[in-house]
């Protein structure tokens, strides 16, 4: 696999975690942060310093400019985490049809298809976008594994066997995990046999992923009605 850019990973994480709480929990959390460096702080600083007044001054001034560095950091992730979280159900929400799936243009098939991994748990990365994306346009990390994603944004053409024999070159080459192919359609039947021997790759047409969009949005609702699902 090509290099990652461990910061920009660990942007996203936070993002995606604060994207999953509830808008309450954002507001809360960075007078949280905030509270913790500030009272940490003066503790270490009552510790340091004992009765020294001028040096404690000093140590209670440093900490504030911390925590409130920390309340800054803290205040845009969760709040830009909260904004990522309200596009991605709004994307999601917005299309459950298979016609609206198919109204789409490939930028936003692209980030439907992203928003949908992102719920599901995963980390994941576009690959090009303006520019070329080598073959593979999501690469979604989970557990340890790697999964390279094709998005095939196809109105009037099947999706055939060539594209899912590249597809798995490009999982061999880059020894990632095994591959998907989501469509706004369907596939022909040489592209459907060549996946029987070949376990790595999984295809995904438009009705299999409004069906999982369907059951990722039930999901949510039960969850947010606290209702526990039984496992599919």
């Amino acid at each position: 696999m090509p290099p990652v850019n461990d910061s920009g990973r660990f942007e996203r994480a936070v993002f995606d975690w604060f994207s999953r709480r509830s808008p309450e929990f954002a507001a809360a959390a960075p007078i949280v942060v905030f509270l913790v460096v500030l009272i940490g702080g003066l503790s270490i600083a009552t510790l340091a310093t004992g009765r020294m007044i001028d040096s404690f001054l000093g140590w209670v001034f440093l900490v504030a400019m911390v925590a409130g560095m920390a309340l800054y950091v803290s205040a845009i992730y969760s709040f830009g985490g909260v904004l990522d979280g309200s596009r991605r159900y709004r994307l999601l929400r917005l299309h459950q049809t298979i016609a609206a799936i198919r109204a789409m243009n490939w930028r936003d098939f692209e980030d439907l298809v992203e928003a949908y991994l992102q719920e599901r748990g995963f980390d994941v990365e576009h690959q090009g976008r303006d520019t070329a994306d080598g073959g593979v346009d999501l690469v979604a990390r989970k557990n340890g594994m790697v999964w390279l994603v094709q998005c095939k944004h196809w109105r009037n053409d099947w999706v055939g066997e060539p594209a899912v024999r590249d597809l798995l070159g490009l999982v061999k080459h880059r020894r990632a995990d095994g591959g998907f192919i989501v469509c706004c359609g369907d596939y022909d039947q040489k592209a459907r046999e060549f996946v029987r021997s070949s376990p790595e790759i999984h295809l995904v047409g438009a009705e299999k992923l409004q069906a999982r969009l369907e059951e990722l949005l039930a999901d949510r609702e039960a969850s947010k009605a606290g209702v526990l699902q039984p496992k599919r």
